[in-house]
């Protein structure tokens, strides 16, 4: 089983350390249901792998699959069961090509 609290303190430390991000970006952030369009698109990806999105008590709300070659994915702003996320600020892992980005991301509903 997964250890949230040091899934969540590890994110805390990276996000306070300035720890570098590779290229990959989120967008737009903050996401506002009312003003913002209905997803959260993610570009510049590594065109294959995955991205985990997580709250920040470190679990994890869904895990998103990069099929081969594709550089942009959009995020519906839901769980694993399709459900709408509740405002709050969550925090993405994109792992593929050898690599690992992470990311912070600020829900507004």
């Amino acid at each position: 089983m997964v250890n949230k609290t040091v899934i969540a303190a590890s994110f805390l430390l990276m996000m306070a350390s300035g720890a570098a991000q590779a290229e990959t970006r989120a967008f737009p952030v903050p996401w506002n249901a009312k003003q913002s369009g209905p997803n959260i698109t993610f570009t510049d990806l590594p065109g294959s792998g995955n991205i985990r999105i997580y709250t920040v008590s470190g679990e994890e709300v869904t895990n998103i699959s990069i099929a081969p070659g594709t550089n942009q994915l959009s995020w519906p702003v839901t769980n694993s069961s399709g459900r709408k996320v509740a405002s709050g600020v969550y925090f993405y892992v994109v792992q593929g090509g050898g690599a690992e980005t992470h990311g912070k991301l600020v829900v507004i509903r």
